[in-house]
């Protein structure tokens, strides 16, 4: 659950959690640590992007076929 606020830029940045895990900033894996955590940073954010953007227009779509999530005739296709 740490994912969802770190990608928004909320929570610990990627150079206090390297530095939790026992990485100085004088060791020379210091700077592949911090871009190792904003790629995955980056890579989470566009991923929930993605999946939200295909979970709206699925049901966008799905609305548009069928007319029954919306308005006041929803589910009136599907009584007998």
């Amino acid at each position: 659950m740490s994912i969802l606020p770190r990608t928004f830029g909320q929570g610990p940045t990627s150079s206090e959690i390297c530095i939790d895990q026992g990485i100085s900033v004088k060791n020379p894996q210091f700077n592949k640590c911090i871009n190792f955590y904003e790629t995955q940073n980056s890579l989470n954010r566009n991923t929930m992007i993605l999946g939200t953007t295909v979970t709206i227009l699925g049901a966008l779509f799905f609305e548009r076929e069928c007319d029954c999530l919306f308005g006041p005739d929803r589910g009136e296709k599907f009584k007998p």
